[in-house]
């Protein structure tokens, strides 16, 4: 293509600079959009789009310029790629042409195979901190401050950082770890283990708390000291908000799960300290409740108490039965001296040890003597809509959680499995279905992973998405959760590995369907399961670069040349 003056391209494009500069905002002047004009082989005007020009911003991509060298799809999909022979009409900051060019403004930077890369500086190879000869032998060492070839793409540099394709692990002075993998004790998610950032509250320390070797951070679950960056629960997984923890009253005398202090999820009460989100009414003694606006209670008088239904300050009487099922929303609860809130204003349940409130209760609640606990489903007879076995032989005898039986089975609840009543229906987590003409059989839809961290008691009652434990959790947004084990989308917030592990979720990047075409896709931020099945290693990361890979990808999902 000429670069004269009446046909030619726009002066940022002139080969000692490699670097196209927008114009200043309102310069949409004649001169100007002859400088950004060019014409393809065919004759065609093609008008380079530039921030702030006015004729042209927003409008609908011109015509492939003929020097473009990237894929055909990457022009005009409002991605600033830079590298492809031509200036992107998809960029409206800084950006570059020349294959190869790196500028931060770039959204995605090719190679000059056409391979993607990241638009940063290629990293140096004299910050190597390991032994040479680690550096061309066939295993992936990590943590030697310059990504080893042998790691393809898809290792670490930081010292004392892990990854599943990790064989050699090294500390800042070069020298190799005792363990390849977190220690024993460790809770959290096996990446988020010297992944570069300190993670407190995960059972052992974070070789990334510390820079001198010595153990810094803390240990013990929602713990926090100045060092941590992330906060975990007992169960490993991260808080919404570490830096609440920090928050003085929180670490001066609030006592509830620190993710609840000022999170504007309701009003907190019986927590040491008072909760902002009660907007100056709750209470925050320990086991104190309050008719000005109290949703959760702690349930006894004493510190670090779960939170639980508000009972009643006064008149009335008393609730007798356990506080975790007074207006907690598990159902409506009956003989227990008090109305639950759960049986709602317009059919509250009996109150009296016993009692049957035909069609209203859920749970009828009989005393010390009760051979479930102190709780049992109110009697079978026609008015109750208990629909499920005998009057001799109810299916709530039975020790397993029945769906579908017109009212909730308590061992569901026993069990801390999400039941459902309407004949027929199943959760992931019921034990048996039950249909309208009676028949009851074990349940064989999709089935929640009972093992390790994907327990029945995570599936939709905790509020976080669950991926990768063999069915849907409800808690995940529409569309947005997984089952296979090791899946994940951008909506999981805990991903499980295979055995219900917790690993750090691997967002699968790539066009839905292409880890099931046929081809070893990578570079897809997730394992393709296809790689295993035919056999080839295949690598996660955008930009890695197995050579046994049959497609590779950018981090838009796009498909880009074999590096």
């Amino acid at each position: 293509m000429s670069s004269d003056s009446d046909g030619g391209l726009d002066a940022g494009k002139k080969k000692d600079s490699g670097v196209h500069k927008p114009k200043d905002a309102g310069t949409g002047s004649a001169d100007a959009s002859a400088q950004d004009a060019a014409a393809d082989m065919d004759g065609n005007v093609i008008v380079y789009r530039d921030a702030g020009d006015a004729g042209c911003y927003g409008c609908t991509a011109p015509t492939i310029p003929v020097d473009w060298t990237c894929p055909a799809s990457y022009w005009g999909d409002k991605i600033c790629d830079c590298g492809c022979g031509a200036y992107d009409f998809d960029c409206t900051g800084n950006s570059c042409d020349t294959a190869g060019c790196v500028l931060s403004s770039c959204d995605s930077c090719l190679t000059d195979k056409l391979a993607w890369k990241e638009c940063a500086p290629d990293p140096d190879p004299s910050a190597w901190t390991c032994d040479r000869t680690a550096l061309n032998d066939s295993n992936c060492d990590c943590g030697c401050g310059y990504p080893d070839p042998a790691c393809h793409g898809s290792g670490c540099s930081e010292p004392g950082c892990w990854r599943n394709v990790c064989d050699v692990r090294h500390d800042s002075t070069g020298a190799m770890l005792p363990t390849s993998s977190p220690p024993f004790a460790w809770t959290c998610p096996k990446a988020e283990w010297g992944d570069g950032h300190c993670d407190c509250g995960c059972g052992d320390y974070d070789p990334d708390c510390s820079s001198t070797g010595t153990p810094a951070g803390c240990t013990s679950a929602a713990c926090v000291a100045n060092v941590c960056e992330f906060c975990h629960d007992k169960d490993g997984r991260a808080l919404p908000h570490c830096n609440v923890l920090l928050d003085p009253n929180v670490a001066n005398g609030w006592t509830c799960d620190p993710w609840r202090f000022n999170a504007g999820d309701g009003c907190d009460c019986g927590c040491g300290v008072a909760d902002p989100d009660c907007s100056g009414g709750g209470c925050s003694g320990y086991a104190c409740s309050s008719t000005t606006g109290c949703v959760r209670c702690t349930a006894s008088d004493f510190p670090n108490d779960e939170l639980v239904g508000c009972l009643p300050s006064s008149g009335g009487g008393s609730w007798t039965c356990d506080k975790h099922h007074y207006g907690t929303g598990d159902g409506c609860d009956c003989g227990c001296g008090l109305p639950d809130p759960d049986c709602g204003a317009a059919a509250n349940g009996c109150t009296t040890a016993g009692c049957t409130d035909p069609g209203k209760c859920d749970y009828c609640h009989v005393g010390a003597t009760d051979a479930i606990g102190d709780y049992t489903p109110c009697k079978p007879t026609p008015t109750t809509g208990w629909s499920c076995g005998t009057t001799s032989a109810p299916a709530w005898a039975n020790q397993e959680c029945d769906c579908g039986c017109g009212k909730p089975d308590p061992w569901c609840r026993i069990k801390d499995r999400k039941s459902c009543t309407a004949p027929g229906c199943q959760t992931a987590v019921c034990q048996f279905c039950n249909d309208a003409a009676g028949t009851r059989a074990a349940c064989t839809g999709p089935r929640w992973n009972e093992l390790s961290t994907c327990e029945a008691a995570v599936y939709g009652a905790d509020g976080k998405c669950d991926c990768g434990c063999g069915a849907i959790d409800p808690d995940c947004p529409k569309d947005q959760g997984c089952a296979e084990p090791g899946c994940g989308l951008n909506g999981c917030t805990i991903c499980h590995a295979s055995g219900g592990v917790m690993e750090v979720c691997q967002f699968w990047t790539c066009p839905a369907g292409t880890d099931k075409n046929g081809v070893c896709d990578c570079g897809c931020g997730g394992p393709d399961p296809e790689c295993a099945s035919l056999l080839k290693q295949g690598c996660v990361e955008p930009g890695c670069t197995t050579a046994d890979c049959q497609a590779w990808h950018d981090p838009y999902g796009r498909p880009v040349h074999a590096p």
